[in-house]
């Protein structure tokens, strides 16, 4: 018996094309752990790279607001700060005890005096007795003398609680110009209302728009500004100028702050823009201001740190992925010269070695296939030892067997022939003697001779049967074809 051995050495290109498709196929055990320890990994970044970025953008929303809302409110404030000082330049006019008297001659003495006081009210300076009539403007104008405060309402509020007001926009009955007015109390020496000291500014035109574009023109670029609205919603100041006096009601913010709320909101503008906006009232006016910053603007670069973050978190994904294959390969080597002894002793290669020194299962692992390869070789060994014995048996008792044929065959012949011979004689005298040939026989002579005759030549049948099964086994049986009586062959059966 002749035992396969794999051969070894030499290149074989075809062999190198199965080892190179083991060794990345979907089965192969270092591709699975490279998946899988990946796996983990890559989903990790999936959801890094999927998260981050709306939570980056969550937290500048957020930021942005708080940010806005705190501007707004400091920016209210500062605006508010500034027009008190300028209340008080009134104030300090209305303690002149020329104007207390509330006489013609002494108010306009004043109201020259201190003229300097009251550049910021180009529409001029208007004194307003208790009912609410006036007394006298500068710079004088006729048409105005007589004719009442221009605004009941905040009349009313000036007369109850004795602190300056300020209006919101409404057309100028003289000059027919939208203007808002700033009035603080005359209050006589017993404390009661005397009457009011109002100055009164264009919308448009007055050294108030210097002012608050001095306070509220805060953010650079063209997509921040901020605008002021009275408490009707119309804009007082803004940086484009066509906008001011339209009312703007219907925007999120002055909705919110002519309701008196501070806040902040992500909201659309006219043109469907989104903005970011912060809002509060100015203290002591009635009116509000609005921030607007167009939104891109702000998570514009965020977004475009996005696109540079989710290259980091690919070459992360890459370099991690790569640096598993590595360490898998390198874990996974001594498993794959694992494997391949295996398949070398299997393939009958028992003089293969495992040489693996990892010092763990794995050369453990190594030592018990050497143990195996080289039980296997004595066992195989062994076995072509007991198969060459077996085969030697064989051959001597096939000679025998042959020896005891050749002798069967050479004693069948001779017996044949012994045989043969006397029944030959004996069937051809018996035939003689039923032919009368050797004299007469009675009836009882023939009846026995018949049957020497017959069994003489049953005999003889017999023996030529054996020789012709001795013919068949030798392989020298020749067939002969010949017409025969069936039925004489069925009866003699018989």
């Amino acid at each position: 018996m002749t035992i396969n051995r794999l051969k070894t050495g030499g290149s074989d290109p075809s062999r190198w094309k199965t080892r190179l498709a083991d060794f990345f196929s979907p089965r192969s055990l270092r591709v699975k752990t490279v998946l899988w320890a990946s796996l983990p990994v890559v989903l990790i970044l999936a959801a890094i790279t999927f998260i981050t970025p709306h939570l980056l953008e969550d937290m500048s929303r957020t930021v942005a607001r708080q940010r806005d809302v705190e501007l707004a409110r400091i920016s209210a404030s500062r605006l508010a700060e500034r027009l008190s000082y300028h209340t008080r330049s009134l104030q300090l006019v209305v303690a002149d005890e020329g104007l207390l008297t509330m006489e013609t001659n002494h108010i306009r003495a004043t109201l020259v005096r201190d003229q300097e006081r009251f550049y910021l009210f180009d529409a001029g300076i208007t004194v307003y007795d208790a009912h609410g009539t006036v007394l006298w403007s500068h710079p004088y104008r006729e048409e105005r003398q007589g004719s009442l405060f221009p605004v009941a309402a905040k009349f009313e509020e000036l007369r109850k609680t004795l602190r300056p007001v300020f209006s919101d926009i409404f057309k100028d009955p003289v000059t027919e110009e939208p203007v808002i007015l700033v009035a603080v109390p005359i209050v006589e020496s017993s404390g009661d209302f005397g009457g009011a000291l109002v100055g009164t500014a264009t919308v448009r035109y007055s050294l108030l728009g210097a002012m608050y574009a001095e306070l509220l023109e805060f953010k650079a670029g063209r997509g921040g500004y901020a605008y002021l609205v009275d408490g009707n919603g119309r804009i007082i100041y803004h940086r484009h100028s066509p906008e001011i006096g339209k009312k703007m009601t219907h925007l999120l913010p002055v909705s919110q702050v002519i309701a008196g709320r501070t806040g902040s909101a992500l909201t659309r503008d006219e043109r469907g823009e989104m903005i970011i906006v912060g809002y509060a009232p100015v203290p002591g006016t009635g009116w509000g201001l609005v921030t607007q910053e167009t939104w891109d603007l702000i998570i514009g670069p965020i977004r475009r740190d996005r696109m540079m973050l989710l290259s980091l978190l690919v070459i992360g994904g890459i370099a991690a992925s790569a640096f598993i294959y590595l360490a898998v390969s390198r874990i996974m080597k001594p498993i794959r010269n694992l494997a391949i002894g295996a398949q070398r002793i299997a393939a009958g290669d028992f003089d293969y070695r495992i040489t693996e020194r990892t010092r763990d299962e794995i050369q453990i692992l190594s030592e018990q296939f050497n143990s195996m390869a080289s039980a296997l070789k004595s066992s195989y060994s062994e076995l072509e030892k007991r198969v060459e014995e077996r085969t030697a048996d064989l051959a001597v008792a096939k000679d025998k067997a042959e020896e005891a044929d050749r002798l069967k065959s050479v004693f069948l012949a001779t017996m044949s022939h012994e045989l043969r011979t006397p029944l030959n004689s004996i069937i051809g005298f018996t035939g003689v003697m039923l032919q009368g040939l050797a004299g007469p026989v009675n009836p009882e002579q023939e009846k026995q001779l018949g049957m020497v005759y017959r069994s003489a030549k049953h005999l003889l049948s017999l023996i030529n049967d054996i020789l012709d099964l001795s013919k068949i086994e030798a392989g020298k049986m020749a067939s002969v074809v010949e017409e025969f009586d069936a039925r004489q062959l069925i009866g003699n059966a018989e």
